[in-house]
């Protein structure tokens, strides 16, 4: 009687470890939320925030383009809309390192597009309407309209960098909250193809935007609250200034 009564003492702990041990967190698990396709859909929709950055960013590149001062004050009043904050995160350029992006900042080519404020893209539309009173007048009440903190999207967070050719440029700590969507936005300047690639603490691949040009974009939902690795990558031959954003 009594070794029955201990087989089964010892068949119930062994069951008990087992449930407490399917509970524990796996460190090789990746830190993304699967097979909830509700949930997978709402982080595929691009934040308003996101969606607004990248918009305008791609006006402004078509109207510097032209020339066009009615498309670019558009694009301005779109930036302007944006109420982002610096993205706080731990940098690392490639083996080209400091050195390289300090010579490639240093050659020939105008600021772009992903790096004019609101308050720029106004400044070059004047300059692009020249003595046109009709344009001035449009790019005026731009600036007196939307150039200010009214009606603001909020929500992003936002980088500017250059990374060299053939090189990556790596954020490291860039904290997601679980159980929420989590967006990462890539905006490069058109001349070179920039990959973005999303790691979480473990080095699980959580994300990978490719695709033959310099805009990327991920979306996933962390299991649970952590840091992130965000990489940016160029192919090209010469150095890509671009904004990395994120919800």
């Amino acid at each position: 009687m009594h070794a029955l009564l201990r087989v089964i003492a010892l068949s119930l702990g062994a069951s008990l470890l087992g449930a407490c041990a399917d509970n524990t967190q796996d460190t090789n698990d990746a830190n993304l939320v699967t097979g909830k396709p509700e949930q997978a859909a709402e982080t595929e929709a691009k934040s308003e925030a996101l969606s607004l950055l990248q918009l305008s960013s791609h006006l402004a590149q078509l109207a510097i383009a032209d020339e066009d001062a009615a498309m670019l004050a558009q694009a301005a009043k779109i930036r302007a809309r944006v109420a982002t904050e610096t993205l706080e995160a731990e940098v690392t350029h490639g083996e080209r390192d400091q050195a390289a992006a300090a010579s490639d900042a240093n050659g020939e080519k105008d600021t772009p597009a992903e790096h004019l404020s609101a308050a720029d893209m106004l400044e070059m539309a004047r300059e692009f309407a020249g003595d046109d009173e009709a344009l001035l007048a449009l790019v005026d009440s731009t600036l007196i309209a939307e150039v200010r903190p009214r009606g603001l999207v909020g929500g992003a967070r936002m980088i500017q960098d250059i990374v060299p050719a053939h090189s990556e440029v790596v954020y490291t700590d860039v904290y997601f909250e679980g159980g929420k969507p989590a967006e990462v936005a890539l905006v490069g300047d058109g001349d070179t193809d920039l990959d973005l690639v999303i790691y979480d603490e473990y080095g699980n691949v959580i994300c990978a935007s490719v695709s033959w040009n310099d805009r990327e974009h991920c979306a996933w939902q962390p299991r649970w609250t952590g840091p992130f690795t965000i990489e940016v990558s160029n192919l090209g031959g010469v150095w890509n200034a671009y904004v990395l954003a994120t919800n």
